[in-house]
């Protein structure tokens, strides 16, 4: 499930280890029948029970978004898919970790001795998580991150390309710390912190359904930019500064079917200017 940086990688984690990938879902209508590596992006994630159906038994949720991640999770599980672990063989991990279902280890992950790595935590590239630390679901841990021993990392939450975490710290759930930060003290759950060492800065706010995040790229979805060209709730100042401070790049996708025949410029003027 998804079709974006998270899922490019884990297709070649599942294909270096024996697995037949089937497809790929994606909730973007523009995206179905589309190519993907050497897939098929075969519709969205509605289409699961029909998978399920034709005798698809296995699923991996495979975007950013660490809170939608989860709720995917929710629905796969619900409709009794085994989620299996994706780890790369290059990945080093002890024999005594404990993964839970649906985590994705990437190339060069490493986790040591005595840790707890909970459902669906993304381990990203040449990132390490040292002895006893607690992962909780859903986290997403960036490329280089480095985590040392006894640290927990709350439900959900997202620690940017190359952070350091020392020892012993606990970061909430829910919270976002931003790349290249140096965590030396507790991160309460819910908030935005990043620096060297790493401050609070805000709140944490739930971003709308519209506004996705697969690996490093955040989506605004153009299906809900047609009235009056903006995205109800959205901050679009602050969804920058916070793209931004999580080490991550911000696009702009449009519908094809816009009505009013609108180019992208007049359609979404507040997100297009940060198209790459």
């Amino acid at each position: 499930m998804g079709a974006g940086g998270i899922a490019t990688v884990a297709y070649d984690i599942a294909v270096a280890r024996g697995f037949e990938v089937a497809g790929f879902l994606a909730d973007n209508p523009a995206r179905h029948g589309s190519t993907f590596r050497s897939g098929t992006v075969l519709g969205g994630f509605d289409l699961l029970p029909e998978l399920q159906k034709h005798g698809l038994a296995q699923a991996v949720v495979a975007f950013g978004n660490c809170a939608a991640r989860l709720k995917f999770a929710s629905l796969v599980r619900s409709l009794g898919f085994e989620m299996p672990n994706l780890v790369h063989p290059s990945a080093v991990v002890a024999p005594d970790v404990e993964l839970g279902p649906g985590a994705i280890l990437m190339p060069g992950a490493i986790v040591n001795a005595g840790a707890k790595v909970g459902a669906n935590v993304i381990m990203n590239t040449a990132c390490s998580v040292d002895h006893d630390c607690r992962v909780a679901e859903g986290a997403h841990i960036a490329p280089g991150v480095r985590i040392s021993g006894r640290v927990t990392i709350g439900r959900a939450t997202w620690v940017g390309v190359g952070s350091v975490v020392l020892e012993d710290v606990n970061i909430g759930a829910n919270a976002l710390i931003g790349a290249g930060s140096l965590v030396l003290k507790d991160i309460p759950d819910g908030v935005v912190a990043y620096g060297s060492p790493a401050k609070v800065v805000r709140p944490n706010a739930r971003l709308p359904l519209s506004v996705e995040r697969f690996g490093d790229t955040v989506i605004v979805d153009g299906k809900l930019c047609m009235e009056n060209g903006v995205i109800p709730g959205v901050d679009f100042a602050q969804l920058r500064a916070d793209t931004q401070a999580a080490g991550e790049t911000i696009w702009a996708t449009l519908p094809d079917w816009d009505p009013l025949g609108r180019s992208a410029e007049e359609a979404c003027p507040y997100c297009y200017p940060d198209v790459a």
